[in-house]
């Protein structure tokens, strides 16, 4: 953090207030904030470098839909969904125009727009925006990869919002399985989809045993 203040500053120093590597170092310094929980202040750098951003490339620049998503991951953090919502479209649409709708990078902004709409309660536009970053991932890595396994996670957790618990089940499965293929069985990445499975597994039990306990 000291470092990039440091950058910052002399960046300012150097080229002004409203250049690209300053952008840059507001957005790192965001980057930081961001991780170490302090979100409003995290935006508030995010906003600055935003600015800079459409000030010298407009508005469809890969830069300024980098700033939008990096606002928008903010917002949903600080519980401002719909906000959030609309920062990630925004973003989703300027990374359309630049790379097509085949890249890693529009992929990953599907699934953010499905977190977001998975935390407003909209788990049904959230699958959708969850199974087309599937499908891009398929197609750019095949079907073992981390990110495949992700997606597939994305998923199972929309499904069991649902309630469709069995097909939930196959996509835990599935996530499971590459996850163990890419780091072995005794990883954290592991873990979390296992204690998915077992929670489906548990759920349904508990609902066959009450479905079969007789009336008094």
């Amino acid at each position: 953090m000291t470092y990039y203040a440091q950058s910052l500053a002399i960046q300012k120093y150097i080229y002004g207030d409203e250049h690209t590597a300053v952008a840059s170092s507001l957005n790192n310094i965001g980057g930081v904030l961001s991780g170490l929980g302090k979100k409003q202040e995290a935006l508030s750098y995010h906003e600055q470098s935003l600015i800079i951003y459409k000030k010298v490339y407009g508005d469809e620049h890969i830069d300024v839909a980098s700033s939008l998503n990096n606002i928008g991951k903010v917002l949903s953090d600080l519980g401002k969904n719909q906000e959030a919502l609309s920062y990630l479209e925004k973003s989703l649409a300027i990374l359309k125009k630049v790379y097509g709708v085949d890249h890693a990078t529009v992929a990953s902004s599907l699934n953010n727009i499905g977190n977001v709409l998975r935390n407003l309660g909209k788990q049904q536009e959230a699958l959708s925006y969850y199974e087309q970053s599937l499908a891009i991932q398929k197609k750019l890595y095949g079907d073992e990869h981390y990110a495949v396994a992700l997606s597939l996670n994305n998923i199972g957790l929309v499904l069991s919002d649902l309630g469709k618990n069995q097909e939930a089940l196959t996509y835990y499965e599935q996530s499971l399985s590459i996850r163990k293929k890419v780091y072995g069985g005794k990883h954290a990445s592991v873990a979390r989809p296992l204690n998915s499975v077992a929670v489906v597994w548990v759920g349904e039990r508990m609902q066959l045993e009450h479905e079969m306990k007789p009336l008094r």
